[in-house]
């Protein structure tokens, strides 16, 4: 099996757009648990599942 030397831009895209919504996804879920604000639980929702599809890809 050859390791390649560097990664492709994809993967660093990918690797850094996983990250940026991870993030945000910590944010945002902190900042509606203090704050009370549930209508912005069905994007948190998607945007968790859409993290997860990618990390796994």
């Amino acid at each position: 099996m050859t390791v390649p030397s560097k990664f492709s831009s994809l993967t660093i895209a990918l690797h850094w757009l996983v990250a940026f919504s991870l993030i945000t996804l910590v944010g945002v879920g902190l900042y509606m648990t203090n704050t009370e604000t549930f209508s912005l639980y069905p994007i948190h929702k998607s945007v968790g599942d859409l993290s997860s599809v990618m990390a796994t890809a």
